[in-house]
């Protein structure tokens, strides 16, 4: 994913998560406008309807899983310390934002990261090397 589109997307999930306990807040509208005016995407016409009413979970639970499908380690520490740094604008971290970090947690768990997918595919050929010279007797097959 390009990184114009990756911020785009991160924005869209951002706004999703400020949405999660059914308001926004002044303090988080104002984070998310000084990353809107960041990244270029102050008048996106998308974005400023996402910011004037709310946003679904499912809805930004899907762009969550989008995003990671196609994101590094790195890229997520990110986006959650983002989220965090919005959900907190407030000095306060609903319940339902609680119950939504706790949801993006258990997704990331559940698909590895872009960068982890090629450890993934060595410890996979490893393990069918491993089991190939098992039954045909020649462990370096």
């Amino acid at each position: 994913m390009d990184s114009s589109a990756q911020h785009h997307l991160t924005l869209k999930i951002l706004i999703g998560s400020a949405w999660a306990d059914g308001v926004l807040k002044p303090e988080e509208e104002e984070y998310l406008a000084v990353l809107l005016q960041r990244y270029g995407e102050e008048y996106d016409r998308e974005l400023k309807h996402l910011l004037a009413k709310p946003v679904s979970l499912q809805l930004t639970e899907r762009w969550m899983t989008e995003y990671l499908y196609d994101s590094t380690a790195e890229e997520r520490q990110q986006l959650l310390g983002a989220i965090g740094t919005m959900m907190f604008a407030d000095r306060n971290i609903s319940e339902e934002e609680h119950l939504l970090l706790d949801d993006f947690h258990a997704m990331m768990a559940d698909i590895p990261a872009h960068a982890e997918a090629p450890e993934l595919v060595k410890s996979i050929g490893r393990f069918v090397k491993s089991a190939i010279g098992k039954v045909t007797g020649h462990p370096s097959a």
